[in-house]
């Protein structure tokens, strides 16, 4: 029979490296960028069953991440903000008692200005599907909106201290679970999973135009980060005008077009010199991401990275 995942793994780390991140946490497939100044740091808890994958993941510093899934998957996640920023999740602010859901061939997105801890749960579709439909005669994916679904605040502390305990269990028998002991577990699962979500109301959520003229002019940059392209090349090609862009940005993510810009050219500086190549040097890699003023380049690496170009290359060497 072909599962989802290998019940056998397990990952339990702490890393300050965002690509240790993005190898060992197996079948997803994620893209990080440091938004905030700091040291990046994350916790990763994480268990499987035959059908379902199970973590609890805490990012100490602000990240915008994207990202899809395994195939044949569906992942809930049931998220706790570290500070007061809110968490932006596919373009609009993550309301009290909504939790982000992602299926199969989707892509997501999360821009979190502070610290945020989140427990996901991956689950095969179709697993999910039979289960929802057996308890309230809808498919799991009916109850979809806008990618969230509804768990309100006291379902989600309960349904979070039943996962932890479920995980912490896991630890210990994995291997030695039979067939049919993951089976009665998934089901378990799932069905907490299932019975703590809450029917949303038939208003849906609407992006403005803003946002998706926002979401145009991310993508663009993402395509050619070292160009540095300035508010009129932007409007230029996606067809808007600067006020559009600058509140559609604010309302996406909480920053401005440049700062953007000039976080994603700093994170690709960084990736350049943990990887540098012999004969390539600071001031050129700068340079080619747009730095011309180095000395205030240092600054703002250093900022955001607390620590000097050079010092990341001691460490990566």
């Amino acid at each position: 029979m072909n599962y989802l995942f290998n019940p056998i793994e397990q990952l339990d780390l702490t890393c300050d490296n965002p690509a240790e991140f993005q190898h060992k946490v197996i079948g997803w497939d994620i893209d990080h960028v440091q938004l905030v100044p700091g040291n990046y740091c994350i916790n990763v808890d994480l268990v499987h069953t035959q059908n379902i994958q199970l973590s609890n993941v805490t990012h100490y510093i602000g990240v915008h991440e994207r990202g899809c899934i395994p195939p044949r998957a569906c992942a809930i996640s049931l998220p706790t903000l570290l500070g007061k920023d809110p968490l932006y999740y596919c373009g609009t602010i993550l309301q009290g008692d909504e939790c982000p859901v992602l299926i199969s061939g989707e892509e997501f997105e999360t821009f979190s200005s502070g610290g945020i801890n989140y427990f996901t749960i991956v689950v095969d579709t179709d697993l999910l599907n039979r289960e929802a439909v057996l308890l309230t005669g809808h498919p799991f994916t009916a109850q979809i909106q806008s990618q969230r679904v509804i768990i309100k605040k006291q379902d989600r502390l309960r349904l979070v201290q039943k996962i932890s305990m479920m995980m912490h269990e896991l630890k210990f028998y994995p291997q030695h679970l039979s067939t049919v002991q993951q089976e009665l577990l998934e089901k378990q699962i799932v069905e907490q999973l299932l019975l703590s979500i809450h029917t949303p109301s038939g208003k849906k959520l609407k992006i403005p135009n803003r946002r998706q003229v926002a979401w145009k002019a991310e993508q663009l940059m993402r395509q050619n980060p070292q160009q540095q392209l300035d508010i009129k090349q932007i409007c230029n090609r996606i067809g808007c005008s600067a006020r559009t862009l600058h509140l559609g940005f604010k309302e996406r993510s909480g920053m401005t077009p440049g700062q953007y810009g000039r976080i994603l050219a700093l994170n690709g500086v960084r990736r350049q010199l943990i990887h540098l190549q012999p004969g390539e040097n600071i001031s050129e890699i700068a340079m080619a991401w747009g730095f011309y003023h180095l000395g205030r380049f240092s600054e703002q690496y250093k900022q955001l990275f607390t620590e000097l170009p050079s010092v990341t290359i001691k460490q990566a060497g």
